[in-house]
């Protein structure tokens, strides 16, 4: 389901895909940061598979198309056997790969509202490669004017962002012992500690002394 108007808004079913929304006309009229964010998903295979649902359902902080979802006020429609309910897009994500999704609840569609006449948006990225990378940092802004006064502006990163690798640890072990530890793992290979050249005749002699003895 993609349907709507600039004058009404869009319902967007949740398994549309980025593709479809990266080249529909109207999306990339009424929404240019919802269609830059689709069309930087992945590769072009990539795009024909993957949902504007699954892109906010898996919660990842790189999800492309959350970020203009989020400045656009959409809201989600998620459905249960008990009925539906709507949540707005900024309150659908409860942390990293986490949402407010019940285990007996589905996401069926996004409702986004008509951004409005002399209206625009855009979305950016930063990712370590150029192509067929995740972002790092995304932002999306949308911004209204009337009577060329600025009357609404939003610009929105999920907040939910933040490096997932684990810190650095420091050892647990105090100076002294490290040290100690230094000191006894140098003298178990100092050469003052290995059989020299002597030890080994005196060692090979004695082997001899004793085999002609027998």
């Amino acid at each position: 389901m993609l349907e709507g108007d600039g004058q009404r808004g869009f319902r967007v079913g949740a398994a549309v895909t980025a593709r479809a929304l990266e080249r529909d006309p109207r999306i990339v009229a009424t929404y240019p940061a919802l269609a830059e964010s689709a069309a930087l998903v992945g590769s072009i295979q990539i795009r024909n598979l993957a949902t504007v649902g699954g892109n906010l359902c898996n919660a990842a902080p790189s999800a492309d198309m959350a970020p203009p979802l989020v400045a656009l006020d959409a809201e989600a429609v998620i459905a249960s056997a008990g009925g539906r309910r709507r949540v707005p897009v900024a309150s659908f994500f409860s942390g990293v790969r986490r949402t407010v999704l019940a285990p007996d609840e589905l996401l069926v569609e996004l409702v986004i509202p008509a951004p409005g006449p002399r209206s625009g948006g855009a979305y950016l990225r930063h990712t370590p490669r150029r192509e067929l990378d995740i972002a790092v940092v995304g932002v999306a802004s949308q911004v209204s004017l009337t009577d060329g006064v600025c009357a609404k502006a939003a610009s929105r990163w999920p907040r939910w962002r933040r490096r997932l690798c684990a810190p650095p640890r420091r050892s647990r072990r105090s100076p002294a012992s490290r040290s100690r530890r230094r000191r006894s793992r140098a003298q178990r290979t100092s050469p003052s500690r290995r059989p020299g050249p002597s030890a080994i005749s005196a060692a090979r002699r004695s082997s001899a002394v004793t085999s002609s003895a027998s």
